[in-house]
């Protein structure tokens, strides 16, 4: 998501960032919490040191993916090559 501050509404950078509610729904513990009036926990932010090893670790994984996946594309088009030509008279 992008936002810009208040105090900066038309001018400068945008910032950008997560919403806390919604990284709350994947994994809990990567959001600060506080207890509202009623003693309900709320999310009240992100804790950004915790989810920056975790996004390297998945593009990690994702890129490994994405290498095995291509062998296999490669390797299959390689069978249907070698089957098309059997095929033909």
């Amino acid at each position: 998501m992008s936002y810009r501050s208040l105090d900066r509404a038309e001018e400068g950078p945008k910032s950008y960032g997560f919403v806390a509610e919604e990284v709350a729904q994947v994994d809990s513990r990567l959001c600060f919490w506080s207890q509202d009036a009623e003693g309900l926990l709320q999310v009240e932010g992100l804790n950004y040191d915790l989810v920056i090893p975790l996004l390297l670790q998945a593009a990690k994984e994702l890129k490994a993916a994405r290498e095995t996946d291509a062998i296999r594309i490669e390797e299959l088009k390689a069978g249907l090559t070698l089957t098309l030509t059997e095929l033909q008279p």
